[in-house]
């Protein structure tokens, strides 16, 4: 059984400021990071820590208009993306 789920989360910044922002409401996750790498790292890590699985792991690429990209995988099966 596949299953297919859409997942908002946007990144943040405000011109002139440090920090980096990401949001994941759809997981009540909110984070940050100095650099956009980072942010992207830190909302890797907020996934996987709220799955806390074995063999969970958290892809995230870059999309336009400051969204993102999330895509995961369990073992060999890919949980959502």
């Amino acid at each position: 059984m596949v299953s297919w789920y859409h997942l908002i989360a946007r990144l943040l910044h405000i011109e002139g400021e440090r920090y980096w922002g990401v949001l994941m409401p759809d997981f009540g996750i909110a984070t940050q990071g100095k650099t956009k790498k980072e942010a992207y790292l830190m909302a890797k890590d907020a996934l996987e820590c709220l799955i806390d699985e074995k063999g969970f792991k958290v892809d995230i690429s870059e999309a336009p208009d400051r969204k993102f990209y999330i895509s995961a995988s369990f073992g060999d099966h890919q949980a959502f993306s």
